[in-house]
């Protein structure tokens, strides 16, 4: 009895250390995967790069740490000046590069995980291209060899990581808050028809020539790209896109007599008609449309007007 009850507990004991572990793998892997709003460096690529150059450049004039120093050609404050424009230029074209990819594009769910490997590889690039602007500023040296390498790259992880960070840590809460799923039950406010509305609208666009035509049932959501606008449509078992010359805001404005169209995000509207789940909290929502693969943002500002007319009662 004793020895069939010390396996018992030995078994009994690999088995739960064996169900901790996955439930902790489970666990670590589902919070790298939440969803995260992306970084406002990753989200502006030109005021998010000077913003990190000028944060590296004070940083390194007023501490001059990592033993920095003059370049042969220049000061001490124009090296450093050299520096952060090679640092800004890296930086720009790293995240217009990673933007382009399809899993770090804009229109994918960025979730925490993409927050961090993204940063990392962009600081990782930019440090590649400060290693090889020192060969053009630096005293001539033996500079390749991997310690000048990780040199760089340590350098301008150090000071290039303060501002990254600086701007994921505001998001803080979403690191915390749990997400909630509104599933759609037709809860849409009874001023939106269950039917199909056939109803015509035309939005007009800055160019004279240029206008859309659709119906108002056609229009599934649009996007703002710059000066452009992205209408993605549902024809003929299809969703097309039609891009017009116009900004979403006066866009919204000229859709604002069709309450199912409702700005959620500073870069799109969406139809509430064809919203089929939700997924978020407080903090901010993920929408699936029906027959559209990708989520539309609902940002913070705008969860209010959106459970409001989407999920009435919601107090979450």
């Amino acid at each position: 009895m004793g020895r069939r009850h010390r396996r018992y507990r030995h078994a009994k004991a690999r088995y739960y250390m064996a169900h901790t572990k996955e439930n902790w793998f489970y666990q670590t892997v589902n919070w790298f995967n939440r969803e995260y709003p992306r970084n406002f460096i990753i989200s502006n690529p030109f005021k998010g790069s000077l913003i990190v150059a000028a944060t590296g450049f004070i940083f390194m004039i007023l501490y001059r740490p990592l033993g920095t120093h003059a370049s042969r050609y220049f000061s001490f404050e124009i090296t450093m000046a050299c520096y952060a424009l090679v640092m800004a230029i890296a930086l720009m074209a790293a995240i217009v590069v990673i933007r382009y990819t399809r899993f770090y594009s804009p229109k994918s769910a960025w979730t925490i995980y993409k927050e961090l490997t993204s940063i990392s590889m962009i600081l990782l690039i930019a440090g590649l291209a400060i290693y090889f602007a020192a060969f053009i500023l630096e005293e001539p040296a033996d500079r390749w060899n991997l310690a000048t390498l990780t040199g760089s790259l340590r350098s301008t992880f150090l000071v290039g990581a303060i501002p990254f960070l600086f701007f994921t840590a505001a998001h803080y809460q979403y690191w915390l808050g749990e997400p909630v799923t509104v599933k759609h039950r037709g809860q849409v406010a009874t001023l939106l028809s269950k039917h199909i509305d056939s109803t015509r609208i035309t939005i007009r666009s800055q160019l004279k020539k240029e206008h859309l035509e659709c119906a108002i049932d056609e229009l599934l959501y649009a996007e703002s790209d710059f000066n452009y606008v992205v209408f993605y449509l549902y024809r003929k078992g299809r969703v097309k896109k039609k891009v017009l010359r116009n900004t979403i805001h006066q866009v919204a404005s000229q859709l604002s007599a069709f309450p199912q169209i409702l700005r959620i995000h500073r870069g799109f509207l969406v139809n509430l008609q064809k919203v089929e789940t939700a997924t978020g909290n407080r903090l901010g929502y993920r929408l699936r449309l029906l027959g559209v693969t990708n989520e539309i943002p609902v940002s913070r500002s705008y969860v209010p007007v959106f459970l409001k007319k989407y999920h009435p009662g919601s107090t979450d």
